[in-house]
């Protein structure tokens, strides 16, 4: 890692970079991704409407939290030196779905997301503390939802 930072020090634009998935529809709601040399699939439960053959796409979106803020405990706590002998998760979100199904004016979203961290360390409470202010500082997943980017649709519409 440090190799890296030293890297994009000296070239700043070395920094940026896409991150780019191709997704086909398989279903009425079954999503298919292929992430580089992963493979991933995405759908509704049956009572939605789907055929329960893939993840929740909300369900994802909670756990690519989870892996950020998970990881980063990791790697900022060894950067800092902080002994930590183990680190866990409990996410959960809450959806009023009648906002999905124009039923109320409700934001369509999650409208809470609640992270609950346990560590076990013999560190200081307040290193733990500093440890995880460092975490939500750098999670990309956690400051994308807290700092929406500018969200770009093209269509190319293919007649058959």
């Amino acid at each position: 890692m440090e190799k890296i930072k030293n890297q994009i020090e000296k070239n700043p634009e070395m920094a940026k970079f896409t991150e780019k998935l191709r997704v086909t529809l398989q279903g009425k709601y079954k999503s298919h991704e292929k992430i580089g040399k992963h493979e991933l699939y995405m759908d509704v439960p049956e009572s939605m409407g789907g055929e329960d053959s893939g993840y929740p796409p909300t369900e994802l979106l909670l756990a690519s939290i989870a892996g950020c803020e998970l990881g980063l405990c990791y790697s900022e706590a060894k950067r800092m030196n902080l002994k930590i002998e183990k680190v866990s998760m409990v996410i959960s979100g809450m959806l009023d779905i009648r906002g999905f199904m124009g039923l109320a004016d409700v934001p369509v979203g999650f409208q809470t997301i609640d992270i609950k961290l346990k560590i076990k360390s013999p560190e200081p409470t307040e290193k733990i503390d500093m440890l995880i202010e460092h975490v939500h500082k750098k999670c990309p997943v956690i400051n994308t939802i807290k700092t929406p980017p500018e969200l770009k649709l093209s269509l190319k519409h293919i007649k058959s």
